[in-house]
């Protein structure tokens, strides 16, 4: 039986839900199999992984890692806006794709117009990859709807 991802927190297990899915998704009468659907218990933010890392026995209070980090991603940002990828090594690097409408020529071809939309790219380290997939542990935990339902059915509970 799943758990509840709001009652249960395990370090070091990443939690999935399962759902039915489609052997072949563009066939509306095709088979269906059970697949893995990721889970997360939540999104960690500068501030706490800046606690994080001050509990790994940090001689840096919180406040600094989190003025470090801050510098940091300000600092990524201006990379990137000078035309820079930037390597977190053994993490990822971060760059940039475009998506442009096509120009019959060079001459033609104006970046304001043409292209629409940059696109923020995190390329994965294969040496992480590699250490993700040879370590990692599951944890079956219930869907989002079925922690919602559950949450409906105490809160109704408490109201009768």
């Amino acid at each position: 039986m799943p758990v509840a991802m709001a009652n249960k927190k395990s370090i070091g297990y990443m939690p999935y839900s399962l759902r039915p899915q489609a052997v072949n998704p563009g066939d509306a009468e095709s088979d269906k199999k059970i697949a893995a659907v990721a889970q997360r218990w939540e999104t960690v933010d500068l501030a706490k992984l800046a606690h994080h890392i001050h509990e790994h026995n940090s001689q840096f209070s919180k406040g600094v890692i989190t003025g470090v980090l801050t510098d940091m991603v300000e600092c990524i940002k201006e990379q990137l806006t000078d035309g820079n990828f930037v390597r977190l090594d053994g993490l990822c690097t971060l760059g940039y794709t475009y998506s442009c409408q096509l120009a019959d020529n060079a001459e033609e071809f104006d970046p304001t117009t043409n292209i629409k939309r940059i696109n923020c790219r995190a390329n994965f380290d294969g040496e992480f990859e590699v250490m993700l997939n040879a370590n990692a542990k599951f944890m079956l935990v219930d869907t989002r709807d079925e922690q919602a339902a559950a949450n409906r059915a105490k809160k109704a509970a408490l109201n009768d």
